[in-house]
């Protein structure tokens, strides 16, 4: 994964007020895309911010051993799903559980569970391919919820999906948030963040130029 939306949304979850928000960000101009290939890529991420602390972790700070522990408090959600074609939905949400060592008897279970919440427990034996994209996407959000992170990041989540999966994976990002989970979302699609009263912020070139929390606040203490 490239560093620019990881960049950009290390800036944005320093700003988060408690475990429970959903922050979506409108970036301009768009945020870096993905690589195509299948290899693993290095992601260096620079802080400026102090203190910047995220899952309790004080980045400024952190010592190498530390960065595998936070990644794993931290779920992350592609806009192209990163599924592995060649494994059903439930193999690839195991997949997430298998390589961060999780005890194998306890695996199916936790698969389900998320499966479910997710919406997709019928289609746990289904391939990619047999699904639609709403619904690669739901998969997807199941494998980035598994580990129970503390934060769950998405990048451009609804980007590929018609207007009805994208009101479904909204939704479900917000049942997700409301469930104790912090979420921050970048996103191009304004009219959709605008459905609910979500924090938003819009960074451009990786700099913040609008905070809903701040500017509405100035907003309303300057209206006669």
């Amino acid at each position: 994964m490239r560093s620019g939306f990881l960049r950009k949304v290390a800036l944005i979850a320093t700003l988060l007020p408690s475990a429970q928000s959903l922050l979506a960000a409108h970036a301009q101009p768009p945020l870096s895309g993905l690589p195509t290939d299948d290899k693993p890529h290095t992601v260096t991420l620079t802080w400026k911010a102090s203190p910047s602390r995220v899952s309790g972790y004080n980045v400024n700070e952190m010592r190498p051993r530390e960065v595998p522990m936070l990644r794993r408090k931290l779920g992350i959600v592609f806009q192209d799903f990163r599924l592995l074609e060649d494994r059903t939905a439930e193999e690839n949400v195991a997949f997430a559980l298998e390589v961060t060592g999780a005890r194998s008897s306890t695996i199916p279970a936790r698969v389900m569970r998320v499966l479910t919440q997710v919406g997709l427990a019928a289609k746990a034996q289904a391939y990619p391919r047999e699904l639609s994209g709403g619904e690669q996407q739901r998969v997807a959000i199941a494998r980035a919820l598994v580990n129970e992170p503390t934060v769950l990041l998405a990048d451009e989540p609804t980007g590929n999906l018609d207007e009805r999966a994208t009101r479904g994976v909204f939704q479900l990002l917000r049942d997700i948030n409301a469930s104790g989970t912090a979420v921050v979302m970048a996103t191009h699609d304004l009219d959709l963040v605008r459905q609910a009263p979500y924090r938003v912020i819009e960074l451009q070139e990786g700099a913040l130029v609008y905070d809903s929390a701040v500017d509405e606040q100035r907003d309303q203490a300057a209206a006669p």
